[in-house]
């Protein structure tokens, strides 16, 4: 029984410290502490102590300035060498060296070339190599080995290139033939050589070279030889290509199609337009003389891989007519006084602006009784709408046709079989349609109960007839009309 309250003691207590520490803070370097407040605590993992009210090291340690990661031990501090992982860690460069055969503790010391600072608190590092960190305040990229901090590390300084961890003499860079020192031998992988007159790295090919700045290369010119051996070739200027030059003999660089060389060979020019494309036209992407007509915004576009490209507007916008090239349907429009936005929605699309909150937007000029229909890209009348047959008027489904319905209402209605989607953007065929007989009565528009002209059935007058007499029936009634005339 002892044991069983002696356990439950010890849950209570572990959840007790667990709740302990999952309400502390950790406050970092600077931050305002009291010793008294266990709650919001000096964040030990950076070695940090609650000293005069505010979150510092102790006397015996340093705070990282530049890094800001935790509190490092000054040069001849004890350090721990097992286990290290833990720290404190020595600051800087500076390393915990075993002392008088201690197995767990150390010196914080300067490792050679190494020196310690003035006031004897950290390592002064000067660093030789490329890639060295140098954020800390005691660590100098050696201006000798042509290095500067970048960032956080050491890198070559401007005319000088990155080989491993050294600095090479790049293009126009001082330079000295035979000379052992990576800073005084141009870069070969570069393509450079050392002049030995100017005593400065130049491109290895002479005039046929070129130097890239961005690539830091030497490149072929346009209309040099590009062979190197069977299986290697120099590397040409932008927008040319190594190729088999005239009647098979070597290989030259040579500009890509729809370019040719300028005169010094040192760039490929681009052609000049021959002729601009019409909107809908098609058109290649790589083509760069046949164009679409940029200036009134049109573009190649390419919808999918499988279809061919046509001259097209950018999306948002919609192409009209005259090739311009509008706000098409969502994109944003001018619909305010003094808008920074100066787009008008395509009207033969019969699109108008509107707003939405403190947007503007292209949209269908009556959302309940039109609707956007994506792949015709205009605005379309929904089923059941009064409509206008006229062709410069907005248009029914193509599902469905504007016609008369009872009295004289013309509106998108289902043809006979046909009957409208639950959406009204479209008809669809049904089953439970009536096929009525000959001499039934009949309504023109009713889609559910009709003249089947499969049978040769009309309805005329309200009544199923057959073409005859339905012509007749025709007849009579302009007849009827020029008596009254008459």
């Amino acid at each position: 029984m002892n044991q069983i309250i002696k356990a439950q003691c010890l849950v209570l207590l572990i959840l007790s410290v667990l709740n302990a520490v999952v309400s502390w803070a950790y406050l970092d370097y600077e931050a305002p502490c009291s010793p008294s407040d266990t709650e919001n605590v000096c964040d030990p993992s950076k070695f940090l102590k609650c000293i005069d009210n505010t979150c510092l090291c102790n006397g015996t340690m340093v705070w990282d300035v530049k890094n800001v990661e935790r509190c490092g031990l000054k040069l001849g501090q004890v350090c721990p060498i097992y286990p290290s992982f833990r720290g404190p860690f020595c600051y800087g460069t500076a390393v915990c060296k075993e002392s008088d055969g201690h197995l767990q503790q150390g010196i914080c010391t300067c490792v050679s070339p190494d020196e310690p600072s003035p006031n004897g608190e950290y390592c002064i590092h000067l660093a030789h190599n490329v890639g060295e960190y140098c954020t800390q305040h005691y660590v100098t990229c050696s201006t000798t080995d042509r290095l500067i901090c970048s960032g956080t590390q050491c890198t070559c300084e401007s005319g000088w290139l990155v080989n491993g961890t050294v600095c090479m003499a790049g293009f126009n860079s001082t330079c000295k033939v035979g000379s052992e020192l990576p800073i005084e031998t141009c870069r070969s992988n570069n393509l450079l050589k050392c002049n030995p007159e100017t005593e400065r790295c130049e491109c290895s090919r002479g005039t046929d070279h070129i130097w890239h700045e961005n690539t830091k290369i030497c490149l072929t010119k346009a209309g040099a030889t590009c062979e190197h051996d069977d299986f290697h070739h120099y590397e040409c200027i932008e927008k040319a290509s190594c190729r088999t030059g005239p009647n098979g003999l070597g290989r030259i660089c040579t500009c890509n199609k729809y370019h040719h060389p300028s005169p010094d060979g040192t760039e490929c020019v681009q052609d000049p337009v021959e002729r601009i494309l019409a909107p809908g036209e098609l058109c290649d992407p790589e083509n760069l003389v046949e164009v679409c007509n940029y200036a009134k915004d049109n573009v190649c576009s390419c919808p999918n891989k499988n279809f061919t490209c046509s001259c097209d507007c950018e999306k948002p916008f919609l192409i009209n007519s005259k090739g311009e090239c509008p706000a098409g349907f969502e994109a944003p429009c001018e619909n305010l006084p003094n808008s920074p936005i100066n787009l008008t929605c395509n009207e033969e699309a019969y699109l108008k602006c509107h707003q939405i909150g403190e947007n503007s937007t292209c949209g269908c000029d009556s959302p309940l009784s039109q609707f956007y229909d994506r792949v015709l890209k205009t605005c379309q009348l929904r089923v059941g709408q009064e409509c206008d047959p006229s062709p410069d008027k907005i248009s029914c489904p193509e599902t469905s046709i504007c016609r008369k319905t009872d009295g004289d209402i013309t509106r998108c209605w289902c043809e006979h079989s046909y009957k409208p989607s639950e959406d009204e953007r479209r008809c669809y065929y049904t089953y439970s349609a009536t096929q009525l007989p000959h001499g039934a009565a009949c309504q023109e528009w009713n889609y559910l109960e009709f003249c089947p002209k499969s049978w040769n059935l009309f309805c005329v007058n309200g009544t199923c007839q057959c073409p005859e007499v339905a012509a007749e029936a025709v007849t009579d009634h302009i007849r009827g009309d020029i008596d009254i005339v008459g």
